[in-house]
């Protein structure tokens, strides 16, 4: 039996053509590199397409300087859009491809290879190895220098588009020259981006332009290249009211933030005639994006509750049972009436009152008919135990005090919706609902000419019908849980946890705590969108450009100033002075370089304060949760209304 080597090196993995990771090797042999070199243009595509393939799904491990001979391969075809203009401009002597009926196959194949070894340059720039590679290489800027020759057509769009591109990956390793001077070597096409970002109708193509910029302008070493007159000023403005177009939005912000971080560029700016429309879409944007959550405290302890109880008749004796009891003599007119209308309830308890009360309610206007009188307080509350033998008489301490009988409460009425017309004789079934009852009252009304009421023992008497139908209603019991609002809550409320439900003294009881101890409202998010900190950041530099003296006074010496100290104005203002004295005596002083732009400055505060003025009803609606973010608002609402302060 042979030996079969485990050992997983010994082992060779299948390799499909569709893996591309084995393509990363580091020799001078890579298949790709060969392949892109070998000028034969089924194997460029195909290693051009390998190579797209590796730059963007393993960008980290894709390194230019790793594969011996790759850079040269893939410069050659962009170089060749440069010197040929895409083979377009030789070819015909014209710069618009447009006017072509047909572009000639080996061109087309020649823009293929370019715009493909193009794309695979723009993915290795993201990488910061390969940035050093392709800012040290010569070739580079003679690439992206050539922007500046091409025409702006619609052939050229997609590959300057990617050459933008590539700047802006290398903007943070890209020193521009001097505006001024001469340059000896290619360099970036600063000038020429801006006119890109300033004229292009694409979308992308401005979108890439206005980005590049703000990241060459992020380097410190190319802030002398920021102007108030640029072009790309104007472009960022007419931008800003694109809110659904969120890229593009957002690098027309960083744009103009760019620019106006310069002082000379902010006080420049406060006169240019889109300045005003500027702060209020600012302003609006920053608005428009405010989010808002829902904020909960706790204003007062847990609150208790209770169900709710139904709301169920208590009973009444009909008609015949009131006339079997005034006929019994007492003792036992109480003891039969005790049981009628009470039962044994344990836990619950009536007051000594109550049932005083409801006696001499019921059998006082019949006393003359009673048989043998009617019985005393006392004895009425001595025959409850009799009656009921687990009750019993206790005085409960309160507060308040009261008298009250235990294990005792009154009976419920049983069919709540059942007819007791005729004096309780009608024979009807019980109902299901009010207005089923109500329905067959008006019917027994129809069928009398009795303008009485005979509801069981009632003797109400009226001489109109109406009257008569109103009455009536009061007869009507109520549903045993009754219509609340929506807004109500399902339970009841109590004063506290150990107050008793259902209470003896509705009426009597302390007015309960608010049916919610939750207090909900509005804040505004803790991380507004990076639009709305961007736009408040601007207004924050042109408000601190109109108003220079809002802020809190700089200290007098270099204490915690950064190490700059202030400013001491007294030879200014000796020579105002001088000035002042000289008008006096009729002398004209001529305006020195230094007042004019002193009054410059005032006419672009005095601009700057107006346009503030004109939005500060839609600054007070602005909220911040951060509290720094927040001030800057306040402080730009007080400025301009100092009256409201």
């Amino acid at each position: 039996m042979a030996l079969v080597n485990s050992h997983p090196s010994a082992q060779k993995r299948h390799i499909t053509d569709g893996e591309e990771l084995w393509y990363l090797d580091e020799t001078p042999l890579n298949r790709m590199v060969l392949a892109l070199k070998s000028g034969i243009d089924e194997e460029v595509s195909w290693a051009l397409y390998r190579l797209s393939s590796v730059s963007h799904a393993h960008g980290p491990r894709f390194f230019l300087r790793a594969m011996l001979g790759l850079s040269d391969g893939l410069f050659e075809w962009p170089l060749w859009w440069v010197r040929e203009n895409g083979g377009i401009g030789k070819l015909t002597g014209r710069a618009d491809p447009q006017e072509l009926w047909s572009i000639p196959k080996d061109i087309k194949i020649k823009r293929k290879h370019a715009l493909e070894s193009l794309l695979i340059l723009r993915n290795a720039s993201l990488n910061e190895t390969n940035a050093q590679t392709l800012i040290a290489d010569r070739r580079t800027m003679m690439l992206l220098g050539g922007i500046e020759s091409l025409p702006k057509t619609e052939g050229n769009t997609e590959f300057i588009s990617h050459c933008i591109e590539i700047v802006n990956a290398l903007a943070s390793l890209t020193v521009l020259p001097f505006p001024v001077a001469k340059a000896n070597k290619p360099s970036v096409p600063y000038k020429t981006i801006v006119e890109i970002a300033a004229s292009s109708n694409d979308r992308n193509l401005a979108l890439n332009s206005m980005t590049a910029v703000v990241s060459l302008l992020s380097n410190p070493q190319n802030s002398r290249h920021v102007s108030a007159s640029s072009p790309i000023i104007s472009t960022a403005i007419k931008y800003l009211p694109l809110t659904m177009d969120r890229p593009l939005l957002a690098a027309a912000l960083d744009c103009l933030f760019a620019h106006l971080s310069h002082l000379s560029v902010l006080k420049e700016f406060l006169h240019h005639p889109e300045m005003a429309n500027t702060v209020k879409l600012l302003v609006a944007l920053i608005t428009t994006e405010q989010r808002q959550t829902p904020k909960t405290i706790q204003i007062a302890p847990p609150v208790q509750t209770a169900p709710e109880m139904p709301i169920i008749p208590l009973y009444q004796l009909s008609q015949e049972e009131l006339q079997v009891l005034i006929n019994t003599p007492e003792p036992q007119r109480s003891l039969e009436w005790m049981g009628k209308m009470f039962v044994e309830a344990p836990g619950h308890d009536e007051t000594q009152v109550n049932f005083w009360s409801l006696y001499r309610e019921i059998f006082t206007p019949f006393a003359e008919q009673c048989v043998g009188g009617l019985a005393n307080a006392a004895d009425v509350i001595k025959k409850i135990v009799v009656k009921f033998p687990q009750s019993a008489a206790v005085v409960d301490p309160g507060p308040p005090q009261r008298f009250i009988i235990k294990n005792v409460r009154r009976r419920e009425q049983d069919g709540i919706y059942r007819c007791r017309w005729n004096k309780g004789q009608c024979s009807a079934d019980i109902f299901g609902s009010a207005l089923d009852l109500h329905v067959h009252l008006l019917g027994h009304m129809a069928e009398s000419d009795l303008l009485a009421c005979q509801w069981a023992t009632c003797t109400h008497q009226t001489l109109d019908p109406g009257a008569l139908r109103s009455h009536v209603l009061t007869h009507i019991p109520s549903p045993a849980f009754r219509m609340k609002h929506p807004s109500q809550p399902p339970t009841i409320t109590l004063p506290d946890k150990p107050y008793p439900h259902p209470s003896p003294q509705p009426t009597m009881r302390r007015p309960p705590p608010p049916p919610t101890n939750l207090l909900t409202y509005e804040v505004p998010i803790p991380d507004p969108p990076s639009t709305s900190l961007t736009a408040l950041l601007i207004l924050r530099l042109l408000f601190r450009a109109s108003y220079p003296d809002s802020g809190p006074a700089p200290p007098e010496n270099d204490e915690n100033r950064f190490g700059f100290p202030m400013l001491h104005l007294e030879p200014h203002a000796n020579k105002d002075s001088a000035n002042a004295r000289h008008a006096l005596q009729g002398v004209m002083i001529p305006l020195d370089d230094s007042d004019e732009t002193k009054r410059k400055e005032r006419e672009g505060e005095a601009l700057g304060k107006k346009a503030f003025e004109m939005v500060s009803s839609h600054l007070t609606k602005v909220e911040m949760a951060d509290e720094a973010l927040a001030s800057w608002i306040e402080e730009m609402v007080d400025a301009v209304n100092p009256a409201t302060t």
